[in-house]
């Protein structure tokens, strides 16, 4: 990210209701080599906004409903080849690709207030994100060759992977979070 900047306003609504909009306005960069037979430096610099919303709304004293929605944006992951993206990568653009991976996040949930000045919470949550580089359905692990038998020597053995198509897919996340 080579620059952001974050700002939300507390818009009280009513007695019991507040709305929290912001905003995240950032700056991302990327600069590496061209892709051979090209020579010299490629840049990107691509700009984001990610609108968000936070609703909570007290339904008596000591609990409340929260709700929250939001767009994210972040830089997708480049591979070391065909290796997949847990094993090697680093954030950045591949080569010809300026696409950011973004996500849709929602949420909704309850909080209650707990004796001992301890709040509690349960919330359940959804994410649905594209563009994403780093989880490629076509990637799978090839069985490993035949080797001959271990020497005294110490060997690495990684395990052979390939991608055959690092075109970005989509995924989605959902669960629930005890606090």
């Amino acid at each position: 990210l080579r620059a952001g900047a974050y700002t939300d306003w507390v818009l009280r609504v009513a007695r019991r209701i507040e709305l929290v909009p912001g905003v995240r306005v950032g700056l991302f960069g990327s600069r590496r080599p061209r892709e051979a037979p090209s020579t010299g430096r490629k840049r990107w610099l691509i700009p984001a906004l990610d609108p968000r919303i936070t609703a909570r709304v007290t339904l008596a004293p000591g609990a409340a409903w929260l709700s929250s929605f939001g767009l994210a944006h972040q830089y997708p992951s480049l591979r070391l080849g065909d290796a997949p993206a847990p094993i090697v990568s680093v954030p950045g653009f591949p080569f010809d690709v300026s696409q950011l991976q973004q996500s849709m996040q929602g949420s909704q949930g309850f909080e209650v207030e707990l004796p001992g000045d301890v709040t509690g919470s349960a919330s359940g949550f959804y994410s649905l994100s594209w563009g994403l580089t780093d989880l490629s359905a076509s990637c799978y692990q090839l069985e490993p060759e035949t080797r001959e038998p271990p020497t005294m020597q110490m060997q690495i053995v990684v395990p052979p992977y390939v991608c055959p198509n690092n075109r970005p897919v989509r995924g989605r996340a959902y669960g629930l979070e005890l606090m």
